[in-house]
């Protein structure tokens, strides 16, 4: 079984706090695998994940899903910079009060955490 946990937006700053979610979740199934989806993976955090155990998938084709059971490992690398990100635009998603959006807008953002049955063949 895998715990997903999808994000718009994760930073290094991120990654404790997504293990720490992962885990929590992953105790309520036991043999579950933790896995980070993202619409972008910086370098740095893909190999934060990797060293704390966590598979990974964004939507540039950066992945590594490693599951002992059934016996399934799929790594492929896509994008290393961010190709959303233009030049000039803000690192970080969290821009403020001043630019907060009204309620419908903000929950297109939020965090969603599902868990996925594995099935073998």
């Amino acid at each position: 079984m895998l715990v997903v946990e999808a994000k718009r937006v994760v930073e290094r700053r991120d990654t404790a706090t997504l293990l720490h979610q992962l885990n929590a979740a992953a105790d309520e199934h036991p043999g579950s695998r933790g896995v980070v989806v993202s619409r972008y993976l910086s370098p740095p955090v893909r190999k934060r994940l990797s060293d704390a155990g966590l598979s990974y998938i964004d939507a540039t084709g950066n992945i590594t899903l490693n599951v002992s059971q059934p016996g399934l490992y799929i790594a492929d690398r896509g994008a290393d910079h961010d190709p959303w990100r233009g030049p000039g635009r803000p690192r970080s998603s969290d821009l403020g009060p001043r630019f907060s959006m009204p309620w419908p807008q903000t929950m297109a953002g939020r965090t969603e955490r599902r868990a996925v049955a594995a099935t073998t063949a």
